[in-house]
């Protein structure tokens, strides 16, 4: 039986229950890191005709976007806004408050 409370060091468990049964060996090797694999993969197909028909491939995509009818974004939106978005905008709205009335306002840009 395990010994209650503290300063006593005593095993979880006695000879006598394990009934002679030998621990099990220690591992003297790391695990390995990736499994073995049971299907070795397929070799690429090379040649002429992959060639010609990743080149195809290629100039179809590039006609494609040429076309249009193939609308890019203007700009890309961010998922998460950072948290110093926020400093960088007030720092533009800034440059754009500060002008005098007799003046061009300044542009976005500087």
């Amino acid at each position: 039986m395990a010994a209650r409370g503290r300063g006593q060091r005593m095993l979880s468990f006695t000879m006598e229950t394990v009934k002679g049964d030998a621990p099990p060996p220690s591992v003297q090797q790391p695990t390995p890191v990736f499994p073995v694999m049971e299907r070795k993969p397929l070799p690429l197909t090379g040649g002429e005709e992959a060639e010609y028909l990743l080149a195809l491939k290629q100039d179809f995509r590039g006609a494609m976007r040429s076309l249009p009818c193939f609308i890019q974004p203007l700009v890309t939106h961010r998922d998460v806004e950072r948290y110093s978005d926020k400093y960088n905008r007030s720092e533009q709205m800034d440059k754009l408050l500060d002008w005098a009335p007799g003046e061009a306002p300044p542009t976005a840009s500087d």
